[in-house]
């Protein structure tokens, strides 16, 4: 362990003093270090992580213009769109994403065979040979955690840009390194959960990725909405708001148009935290389209607080009534939080329709209690303007919401 760390802190002012001049050393220590990337030192998972920085700036050469046909030019991941990674982490880079991809999907197996086992204990006693496959999926589970461990570290320190260069030397990498960077914030580990979360954030602010790679990210990003783990969902929701935030103008309309619908999609969520995620990207969907899609949106949650709630909520057809009329109070609750400062005129009959659902249970009546406190902050200083733009009975119909501070203390 002391000897590797030593020799990753030793090669690593090499890489970087020959910069662009060090390609065969670049392959040969790429090839080395693929076979230790789930080493169990800590220590030498960092150098690892910094050696791969390394290399991925070194190597990297962001002079090459995306319209000139050179022959170096990589076809990435099966598209016919030339892009210009650094060609020296290409093979790399799609080794590490498909043998992550295959340890995860067997740690996900055993897993639920575990679960399954669990649910028929008694039946059998465990023999050696169960004991020899659980103590091989345990090895396999530690193996995930380290690559993991190390693909975060990585990433962190070339994303979102590099050197004020307002590029990042991975930015064409990234469609085949999002998917386990998302499903490493469902990880047991707390603390490796927690850096994922920071590192997706820096990934969705990477800016200035090309008509080539911006497509494929969202397509990866699609991809894992449909996860089994609701932390992933989650996480791709304010991941996406980012990203199409910071590439708004040169995002494709029909790009647009799919990560619009599967955001409405996961507002019927059957997790509470999902769908919360999704009015926060609801809103910021909204800003960047405009009042057009507010108005295309407004039937469509109008319908879907009109259904009716059984008395008991109880069973799965009962939740599924609630799920329903929470993701309608909370679409209408992302049209007003898209407007913080001013009130367009279409909002005040949204308002008092979410204020007739004050009385329904949770957590129904605690949105529509946070909704009508944020739109009190952030109009309450020229309320004496806004109150202007609404009918005698709306306002009469807000008074109790906006005046009482029970509502929104």
């Amino acid at each position: 362990q002391i000897v590797l760390v030593k020799r990753l802190m030793m090669t690593k002012p090499l890489l970087n003093e020959l910069a662009w001049r060090g390609g065969p050393l670049q392959r040969q220590v790429l090839h080395d270090l693929e076979s230790i990337l789930s080493h169990p030192s800590a220590q030498a998972r960092d150098c690892l992580a910094s050696c791969l920085a390394t290399i991925s700036r070194v190597s990297w050469n962001p002079a090459w213009p995306e319209s000139d046909g050179h022959a170096r030019g990589t076809l990435v991941f099966g598209r016919d769109d030339f892009v210009r990674p650094s060609e020296v982490m290409h093979s790399t880079v799609a080794k590490v994403a498909v043998e992550s991809a295959a340890l995860a999907e067997r740690v996900a197996a055993a897993v639920k065979g575990e679960s399954s086992e669990a649910q028929a204990e008694g039946a059998s006693t465990g023999g050696v040979g169960d004991d020899e496959r659980k103590a091989k999926e345990k090895e396999e589970e530690e193996e995930l955690k380290n690559r993991r461990y190390v693909l975060v570290s990585w990433l962190v320190s070339v994303c979102p840009v590099y050197e004020h260069m307002y590029q990042s030397p991975l930015a064409p990498h990234l469609p085949a390194l999002l998917p386990q960077l998302l499903m490493t914030i469902a990880d047991k580990d707390r603390s490796l959960s927690k850096q994922a979360k920071t590192c997706t954030e820096y990934v969705a602010n990477t800016p200035m990725l090309s008509s080539a790679v911006l497509p494929q990210v969202l397509s990866t990003a699609e991809a894992m909405i449909v996860s089994t783990s609701w932390h992933v969902r989650a996480a791709v929701l304010p991941f996406l708001q980012t990203l199409l935030f910071r590439h708004q103008f040169v995002v494709h309309k029909e790009d647009m148009r799919k990560v619009r619908e599967l955001v409405v999609q996961l507002l019927c969520d059957s997790q509470v935290e999902v769908r919360e995620m999704a009015s926060s990207a609801v809103s910021v969907l909204v800003r960047i389209s405009g009042d057009e899609l507010a108005l295309s949106l407004q039937g469509l949650f109008r319908g879907w607080c009109a259904g009716p709630l059984p008395k008991q909520i109880k069973g799965a057809d009962g939740m599924a009534a609630m799920n329903l009329r929470h993701a309608g109070v909370l679409g209408l609750a992302a049209l007003i939080g898209s407007h913080p400062y001013d009130v367009p005129e279409w909002m005040p009959s949204i308002l008092v329709k979410l204020a007739s659902h004050i009385n329904e249970p949770m957590p129904v009546k605690q949105t529509v209690k946070n909704t009508f406190g944020e739109f009190w902050r952030t109009h309450q200083d020229a309320w004496t303007q806004h109150k202007d733009k609404f009918a005698e009975d709306e306002l009469t119909a807000l008074t109790d919401l906006l005046v009482s501070p029970t509502y929104f203390s």
